[in-house]
């Protein structure tokens, strides 16, 4: 369904179909640039939260105009057990910020994301705040019991300060290596970053630096993206 546009009404109807049995062994739901709001997202979750679509292993939510209410509604209906298959979550290029960002990490550490191998929150006007809360959530030890599958965690064409990436500098101790593309300091506003997670370690960092059950954590930013205010 990518991209049919459905928006509020059609994602109304869609969690009303999906609530109603329609699909029962769907495992891939691609609803990105379907414009579903809040309405269509409310709804959407609502039906996720009451058991529907239990199967599904993705979930992609990207481009749909989902605010901070969007992503409580899904805190909501994760705490209520909801998609306890899903090991894909694709929430880019969204408005919810920095509210929505804290509670993104709110359910890292509550344990409700227990079986994501990737979630994705490029492009979603996070600052300062709401990054420092999802780096404070991934990079708590914890991390390794609460999402044990975890690989990937994008957040991308966001806007932290230099202020926040120098602080990001600092590795927790039970990680085994902090890697950076670029010197922070060679850069010192850059608006684009990644934290990127995945277990073993790379081949290049030798086979003794990591057992199997660490983490690393690797920020990323980019030159060729236009510095921005040190206030953003």
């Amino acid at each position: 369904m990518k991209g049919e546009e459905i928006g509020e009404k059609g994602g109304v109807a869609l969690g009303r179909e999906l609530l109603a049995g329609v699909c029962p062994r769907m495992a891939k739901l691609d609803l990105s640039w379907n414009f579903l709001k809040f309405q269509g997202t409310a709804m959407l979750l609502d039906a996720f939260g009451r058991g529907a679509a239990a199967g599904i292993t993705y979930l992609d939510l990207r481009a749909n105009h989902i605010d901070e209410r969007g992503i409580a509604g899904l805190r909501k209906a994760m705490d209520k057990g909801a998609l306890p298959n899903m090991t894909h979550l694709d929430i880019r290029q969204n408005s919810f910020g920095d509210e929505g960002a804290k509670i993104v990490a709110h359910m890292v550490l509550s344990g409700v994301l227990g079986n994501l191998e990737v979630l994705r929150c490029d492009s979603c006007q996070i600052r300062d705040i709401g990054m420092g809360a999802m780096y404070k959530a991934f990079s708590a030890q914890s991390i390794k019991f609460l999402m044990p599958h975890l690989e990937y965690v994008s957040v991308k064409n966001n806007h932290p300060s230099s202020g926040l990436m120098k602080r990001m500098d600092l590795i927790p101790k039970h990680f085994s290596k902090l890697l950076l593309s670029r010197s922070l300091t060679a850069h010192p506003a850059p608006s684009l970053c990644a934290l990127s997670f995945w277990p073993l370690s790379p081949p290049s960092l030798g086979a003794n630096t990591t057992t199997p059950s660490d983490i690393v954590c690797v920020v990323e930013s980019w030159s060729s993206v236009p510095a921005t205010s040190t206030n953003d």
